[in-house]
Protein backbone atom coordinates (compact mmCIF):
# COMPACT_ATOMS: atom_id res chain seq x y z
CA UNK A 1 0.00 0.00 0.00
CA UNK A 2 2.90 2.59 0.90
CA UNK A 3 4.48 1.82 -2.86
CA UNK A 4 1.04 2.73 -4.13
CA UNK A 5 0.88 6.22 -2.35
CA UNK A 6 4.53 6.77 -2.94
CA UNK A 7 4.32 6.03 -6.91
CA UNK A 8 0.71 8.38 -7.02
CA UNK A 9 2.59 11.04 -5.01
CA UNK A 10 5.76 10.83 -7.84
CA UNK A 11 3.13 10.75 -10.18
CA UNK A 12 1.14 14.11 -9.11
CA UNK A 13 4.26 15.79 -8.64
CA UNK A 14 5.72 15.10 -12.07
CA UNK A 15 2.53 15.75 -14.09
CA UNK A 16 2.10 18.84 -11.56
CA UNK A 17 5.56 19.91 -12.93
CA UNK A 18 4.94 18.96 -16.71
CA UNK A 19 1.58 20.93 -16.65
CA UNK A 20 3.15 24.30 -14.95
CA UNK A 21 5.91 24.06 -17.81
CA UNK A 22 4.13 23.30 -20.11
CA UNK A 23 1.13 26.07 -19.22
CA UNK A 24 3.60 28.65 -18.96
CA UNK A 25 4.18 31.87 -21.63
CA UNK A 26 7.91 32.11 -21.96
CA UNK A 27 7.38 33.28 -25.21
CA UNK A 28 7.89 36.94 -25.77
CA UNK A 29 5.46 39.37 -24.70
CA UNK A 30 5.07 43.05 -25.14
CA UNK A 31 3.16 44.00 -22.53
CA UNK A 32 4.61 47.17 -20.74
CA UNK A 33 6.25 50.15 -21.84
CA UNK A 34 8.91 50.82 -23.79
CA UNK A 35 11.13 54.04 -24.08
CA UNK A 36 12.74 56.20 -27.00
CA UNK A 37 16.58 55.33 -27.10
CA UNK A 38 17.38 56.85 -29.93
CA UNK A 39 17.29 57.55 -33.99
CA UNK A 40 20.12 56.66 -36.31
CA UNK A 41 19.62 57.76 -39.76
CA UNK A 42 21.33 56.06 -42.37
CA UNK A 43 22.67 56.96 -46.14
CA UNK A 44 23.19 54.19 -48.40
CA UNK A 45 23.20 51.62 -45.20
CA UNK A 46 25.98 54.09 -43.57
CA UNK A 47 25.03 55.59 -40.09
CA UNK A 48 25.64 59.08 -40.59
CA UNK A 49 23.42 60.82 -37.55
CA UNK A 50 22.04 59.84 -34.17
CA UNK A 51 19.94 61.63 -31.96
CA UNK A 52 18.95 60.43 -28.30
CA UNK A 53 16.65 61.02 -26.03
CA UNK A 54 19.52 63.12 -23.93
CA UNK A 55 20.28 65.29 -27.00
CA UNK A 56 16.27 66.14 -27.97
CA UNK A 57 14.68 67.17 -24.69
CA UNK A 58 10.99 66.49 -26.32
CA UNK A 59 11.69 62.96 -27.43
CA UNK A 60 13.03 61.85 -23.55
CA UNK A 61 9.28 61.07 -22.59
CA UNK A 62 8.01 59.14 -25.70
CA UNK A 63 7.30 55.78 -24.92
CA UNK A 64 5.03 52.91 -26.98
CA UNK A 65 2.79 51.40 -24.12
CA UNK A 66 2.08 47.98 -25.23
CA UNK A 67 -1.75 46.96 -23.10
CA UNK A 68 -2.32 43.76 -22.42
CA UNK A 69 -6.12 43.84 -24.70
CA UNK A 70 -4.48 44.37 -28.13
CA UNK A 71 -4.41 47.71 -27.56
CA UNK A 72 -1.65 50.65 -26.87
CA UNK A 73 -0.90 53.92 -27.41
CA UNK A 74 2.35 56.24 -27.97
CA UNK A 75 2.78 58.61 -25.26
CA UNK A 76 4.42 61.31 -26.58
CA UNK A 77 4.47 63.63 -22.95
CA UNK A 78 1.12 65.26 -24.28
CA UNK A 79 -2.07 65.41 -23.45
CA UNK A 80 -3.53 63.12 -26.25
CA UNK A 81 -1.43 60.12 -26.69
CA UNK A 82 -1.74 58.27 -30.20
CA UNK A 83 -4.27 55.07 -29.90
CA UNK A 84 -3.13 51.68 -31.85
CA UNK A 85 -4.14 48.11 -32.02
CA UNK A 86 -0.90 45.85 -32.39
CA UNK A 87 0.10 42.07 -33.47
CA UNK A 88 3.17 40.53 -32.49
CA UNK A 89 5.29 36.98 -32.44
CA UNK A 90 8.86 36.22 -31.34
CA UNK A 91 10.58 39.16 -34.07
CA UNK A 92 8.40 41.73 -34.68
CA UNK A 93 5.60 43.43 -33.38
CA UNK A 94 3.03 45.48 -36.08
CA UNK A 95 0.61 48.37 -34.92
CA UNK A 96 -1.72 50.08 -36.69
CA UNK A 97 -3.06 53.47 -35.67
CA UNK A 98 -6.36 54.85 -36.72
CA UNK A 99 -6.63 58.41 -36.19
CA UNK A 100 -10.10 60.36 -36.84
CA UNK A 101 -10.01 63.61 -36.40
CA UNK A 102 -12.83 66.23 -36.62
CA UNK A 103 -12.54 69.08 -38.30
CA UNK A 104 -14.37 72.62 -37.52
CA UNK A 105 -15.73 71.87 -40.70
CA UNK A 106 -17.60 69.11 -39.79
CA UNK A 107 -15.20 66.82 -42.18
CA UNK A 108 -13.80 63.63 -40.83
CA UNK A 109 -9.76 63.33 -41.59
CA UNK A 110 -9.25 59.27 -41.18
CA UNK A 111 -5.20 58.27 -41.37
CA UNK A 112 -4.44 54.64 -41.36
CA UNK A 113 -0.78 53.88 -40.46
CA UNK A 114 0.86 50.51 -40.20
CA UNK A 115 4.15 50.54 -38.47
CA UNK A 116 6.34 47.21 -37.59
CA UNK A 117 9.28 47.31 -34.61
CA UNK A 118 11.64 44.43 -34.97
CA UNK A 119 12.55 42.32 -31.69
CA UNK A 120 16.40 42.15 -30.81
CA UNK A 121 17.45 38.56 -29.78
CA UNK A 122 17.47 39.47 -25.89
CA UNK A 123 14.15 41.02 -26.42
CA UNK A 124 14.93 44.05 -24.55
CA UNK A 125 14.39 46.08 -27.21
CA UNK A 126 12.68 46.90 -30.52
CA UNK A 127 13.58 49.08 -33.60
CA UNK A 128 11.09 50.55 -35.94
CA UNK A 129 11.58 49.66 -39.77
CA UNK A 130 10.91 52.20 -41.97
CA UNK A 131 10.99 51.69 -45.86
CA UNK A 132 14.24 53.16 -48.14
CA UNK A 133 13.49 56.54 -49.67
CA UNK A 134 15.54 57.55 -52.49
CA UNK A 135 16.72 61.29 -51.20
CA UNK A 136 19.21 63.81 -52.96
CA UNK A 137 22.19 64.94 -50.67
CA UNK A 138 23.53 68.62 -50.42
CA UNK A 139 25.77 67.56 -53.52
CA UNK A 140 22.57 66.18 -55.37
CA UNK A 141 23.42 62.95 -55.37
CA UNK A 142 20.53 60.41 -55.10
CA UNK A 143 21.32 58.33 -52.00
CA UNK A 144 19.17 55.51 -49.88
CA UNK A 145 17.99 56.71 -46.73
CA UNK A 146 16.28 55.55 -43.84
CA UNK A 147 15.89 55.53 -40.35
CA UNK A 148 15.84 53.49 -36.99
CA UNK A 149 13.84 54.32 -34.21
CA UNK A 150 15.13 52.39 -30.94
CA UNK A 151 13.04 51.34 -28.05
CA UNK A 152 14.19 50.04 -24.56
CA UNK A 153 11.94 48.40 -21.70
Amino acid sequence: MKKVISICIILTICLTSIFISGCSDFAFNPIGRWSFVEDIYYSNDKPYSKVTSEDDPAMKNVAVVFEKSGTGYIDSGTKTPIRFTYEYNEKEITITITDRRNQNNGSDISMNTELKYIVSDDKQTIKSVTKNEKRKDEKGNEVDFHEERIFKR
